[in-house]
């Protein structure tokens, strides 16, 4: 029962979240739209980030490739906008 309950609560949020994003790119350009998920992103899992931590099992190079990650996902994304 717990992997059906699982499985059409994430398929409602795909639902969701492809009707919010065409919706939302009709309105205002793809690059603002793709700006807006990030900071929503942001503003989500900043504070569940910091108030628990960093996690034990991060070595010291890896801020830096989660930062390079994250930037490539950006530019990827921009990537694959349609050019009006």
């Amino acid at each position: 029962m717990i992997a059906i309950l699982g499985g059409a609560g994430a398929a409602l949020a795909w639902a969701v979240s492809i009707l919010c994003s065409s919706r939302s790119s009709r309105m205002i350009p793809p690059t603002a739209v793709l700006a807006w998920v990030m900071l929503t992103g942001l503003v989500i899992t900043a504070p569940i980030a910091a108030t628990n931590g960093l996690p034990k099992h991060l070595v010291s190079g890896s801020g830096t490739w989660l930062l390079i990650c994250g930037g490539a996902n950006v530019l990827g994304l921009i990537l694959t906008l349609p050019r009006f």
